[in-house]
């Protein structure tokens, strides 16, 4: 049996109603079913925990529908956390005898210490000792300080 074009016009028309119809019932569905509050609190699912007092704790559609409301954008880090400045040290001088490396070194409070490898100062662990130099190492970066010349 062949269609004439009379039977697929009216085909088409009968099928764009339906969709039509259909739109307008998912969007009318989609803007009055937010609308409505349920008079009484429905409990959607129980919470996972091996704590009691959690166990019991009851998730309803209000808890649910709150989530909604949440940024759902975060930074890729925490904007709070500071990059921690280097301890405002100053080398004074170095002796060097034999294996045995020290270096004079005024720390933050204004006091001379005598530091040798691997000593910490003010938070930051001495790593290298030479004639005119001293490496530090904190939160995994390097610093150099150097004697200043009078």
């Amino acid at each position: 049996m062949r269609l004439m074009p009379r039977q697929i016009r009216r085909g088409l028309h009968t099928l764009t109603g339906m969709c039509i119809l259909g739109a307008i019932t998912v969007s009318a569905v989609g803007v009055l079913l937010p609308l409505q509050k349920p008079e009484s609190r429905t409990f959607v699912a129980v919470a996972r925990s091996s704590n009691q007092s959690d166990r019991e704790r009851l998730l309803t559609i209000d808890d649910i529908s709150s989530l909604g409301q949440r940024p759902l954008q975060r930074p890729l880090y925490d904007p709070s956390s500071k990059v921690r400045q280097p301890p405002k040290l100053k080398l004074v001088g170095t002796s060097i005898n034999g294996d045995s490396k020290q270096a004079f070194v005024v720390n933050k409070n204004g006091e001379t210490v005598f530091v040798d490898l691997g000593d910490i100062v003010d938070g930051v662990t001495i790593t290298i000792i030479e004639e005119d130099r001293i490496v530090l190492e904190y939160d995994e970066q390097q610093q150099t300080l150097t004697m200043e010349s009078r």
